[in-house]
Formats: C-alpha cells, sequence, structure tokens
C-alpha cells in the first residue's frame, strides 16, 4: 500500500515539485525527506526493523496521552495505566541533526516531466513552533492566499498567469519554511516568478491597511474555532503541543495572539523571511528555460 502511495506521488507534479523544494531548501535535516518513504527504502523494510523501530522510539515512559469528551476521569486513569503504563525510563538518546550547511545565494531546482503544466515552489527558511512570530507569518501568508488573497487577486484575476497560486506556512521543532506554490504555462513561468516577487516586496515596504488585516485574522480565528469542534481535534492539538513544549491550553490563545498582530508586524516578519539570497525555486514540467534572476 506504501508503494502503491509512493507510485501516486510521483506521478502527482505538485507532490513532485514540493519534494524537490524540500531537498533543495535542505541538505542535511530531516525536512528534506518524504513522509512516505522512496521506493528502494519502503522495499528494503523488514519486519524485524519495524520490531526493532517500536522497542527503541514507542516508549510509553516518553507518550503523552490526550483525553477530550464526556469522560469518567477515574476510569480513563485506570485504563491508561493498565495499558500505557510506563515499564522503562524515559528516552535520553535524541538522534543528532547535522547542521544546515551557511546560504551562499539563491537556489534553484528543476525536474523534466513530460506534463502540459509547469510546477513551481517559491519559497524561504521559516518559523519553529515555538518562535514568538509564527503568528504574524501566519497572518501574512493568510493575506497572501485565498480567492481573495493578493496573489490570487494579482496573478491569476488580473494577469491570468496562474491556474492555481497559493501561499503556505510550515512550522516544525526546527525552522521550516514560507513559500508559494503555483501552477503555470511553460511560456509563463518566469513572468509568473517575477509576479511573485513583487507580490512579497509590497509586503516588505508597504503596512497593509486595517481592513484587509482585519478579515486575515477573521478569517484565521474562525478556522482554528472551527477546526476544534471535534473532540480528536481539540485531542491532537493538546497532545502535539505538549510534545512540543508549548503547553496543552496554548490553543486558547490562539485568538488574542493572532489579534495581537500589527500592520507593523506584517512589514517586520516579511522583511525577516523575504530574503532572495536565502530563497529557493523549485520547477517541475516541460523543458522550460527559467530565468537566473529568478
Amino acid at each position: 500500500l506504501q508503494l502503491h502511495d509512493i507510485a501516486a506521488r510521483d506521478d502527482r507534479p505538485s507532490s513532485v515539485v514540493f519534494d524537490l523544494f524540500a531537498k533543495t531548501l535542505y541538505a542535511t535535516h530531516p525536512y528534506r525527506l518524504s513522509s512516505l518513504g522512496e521506493k528502494q527504502s519502503v522495499s528494503n523494510i523488514q519486519a524485524a526493523d519495524l520490531h526493532d523501530y517500536h522497542g527503541r522510539f514507542l516508549n510509553p515512559a516518553d507518550m503523552t496521552l490526550a483525553v477530550v469528551g464526556d469522560v469518567e476521569t477515574d476510569e480513563v486513569l485506570a485504563y491508561a495505566e493498565k495499558y500505557f503504563s510506563a515499564k522503562s525510563e524515559p528516552s535520553t538518546s535524541v538522534a543528532a541533526i547535522a547542521a544546515e550547511p551557511p546560504w551562499n545565494g539563491a537556489r534553484r531546482a528543476e525536474r523534466h516531466l513530460a506534463k502540459a503544466q509547469c510546477h513551481l515552489v517559491y519559497g524561504f527558511p521559516g518559523a519553529k513552533v515555538s518562535d514568538s512570530w509564527r503568528r504574524a507569518l501566519e497572518v501574512m501568508q493568510t493575506l497572501l492566499s485565498g480567492q481573495s488573497g493578493r496573489l490570487f487577486l494579482e496573478l491569476r484575476d488580473k494577469r491570468s498567469m496562474a491556474y492555481s497560486v497559493s501561499a503556505m506556512v510550515v512550522e516544525g521543532v526546527d525552522p521550516g519554511y514560507f513559500g508559494v506554490y503555483m501552477a503555470t504555462s511553460p511560456e509563463k513561468v518566469n513572468n509568473a516568478v517575477d509576479g511573485i516577487r513583487n507580490e512579497l516586496l509590497k509586503l516588505t515596504e508597504i503596512s497593509v491597511s486595517d481592513g484587509e488585516l482585519l478579515r486575515a485574522k477573521q478569517h484565521l480565528i474562525g478556522t482554528h474555532e472551527i477546526g476544534l469542534q471535534r473532540n480528536s481535534a481539540r485531542a491532537a492539538t493538546m497532545a502535539l503541543d505538549t510534545c512540543y513544549g508549548l503547553g496543552a491550553d496554548r490553543f486558547m490563545r490562539y485568538a488574542e495572539e493572532i489579534s495581537a498582530v500589527t500592520p507593523d508586524s506584517i512589514v517586520e516578519v516579511a522583511r525577516r523571511v523575504i530574503n532572495f539570497d536565502r530563497s529557493v525555486l523549485a520547477v517541475v514540467g516541460p523543458s522550460i528555460d527559467v530565468a537566473t534572476t529568478a
């Protein structure tokens, strides 16, 4: 089943370009690797490998258990003690992750695919889940995304450069990334990249209006609240935030943190992240000549 998923992934240009982007953004960090794995590595996995992995990493002493819902606390604790009682000490060994090499200019990667469209990701190193400025970055991403976002209105509606375009923020225990994804025609790639650059530069130079900022905040807060209506979603959030060292109640401060973002915060975070000397452009599709200035 996993090999089937890998084959399906490798047949989707949008998936291929994100894999190419990650491998170009990160040289040594595990974030460069696909969570599905690769055909050879998955094919080589044996039952003994799974048993060894389970013994080393699925240690109940390291586990966070979050329970949300109309439950009897004593009963839940009894089940947890029965099935997940820690019989060992918490793990002390953490896999060493080599430091990323320093940047020496913008990076670019291209992969030929016999497809009609070109898919590109243009991005930059981003925030960690513990960074205080991550909320401003989320708001900035929202200003750019969606059918009312700047990228859609300018590059798709006005200039007909994109079949689809969106911005995304990915955060981790270590720095993730901020990026823009676009599907476009091969002959429009260079103009599309220039268009993305121009929209990003505006954020570093001109403050957003109060109305535009308010709409972005309301969208984020509303989406967050809707997403936590299910008990399973709230439990997952609490468990992960605890694992990340953020505290189980971090989600309760989300609206407050988003509301605190100001126009100056957006300019500040844009200048922090949008550095074209520390950028990655990944493109997949028919053979094209991507301008070196991109």
